[in-house]
């Protein structure tokens, strides 16, 4: 989150013209941080739009469902948009591929994919603790 927190901070900090929208996806209420400094964040500043979601647990006031997903249900073309995502990979994966459906270019796609430890291992890359 800190990337993200970061790149929305600084555009607000410079005024940038452009709208923000945050797409921040947990499978449970109990797996969102940072929720309530982006809700306030969002208050203040009527360019930035932060919407959390839930895949796996609904709430009762928050949406349900995948981030790419709500973005696609909210935006019928991402033609000159940015993405910056940073998530599992098949979610970066899954978002790239719809992004790029909608109109975005991949090389407006910035990602971090986070892989787990075993992911690495089977892939044969060493994780942080091994190098």
């Amino acid at each position: 989150m800190a990337p993200l927190k970061s790149i929305v901070e600084r555009a607000l900090q410079k005024e940038m013209p452009q709208h923000i929208y945050f797409y921040f996806g947990a499978r449970s209420e109990r797996d969102l941080y940072l929720d309530r400094h982006f809700a306030r964040l969002a208050e203040r500043h009527p360019k930035l739009h932060f919407t959390p979601l839930l895949s796996e647990e609904p709430a009762k006031d928050l949406r349900h469902g995948l981030v790419h997903e709500a973005v696609a249900a909210d935006f019928d073309e991402l033609d000159g948009c940015k993405a910056y995502l940073a998530g599992p990979p098949v979610m970066v994966e899954a978002a790239t591929k719809l992004f790029e459906q909608l109109g975005m270019r991949r090389i407006d796609v910035h990602a971090d994919a986070f892989y787990t430890a075993a992911e690495m291992a089977s892939a044969g890359k060493k994780t942080g603790a091994e190098l």
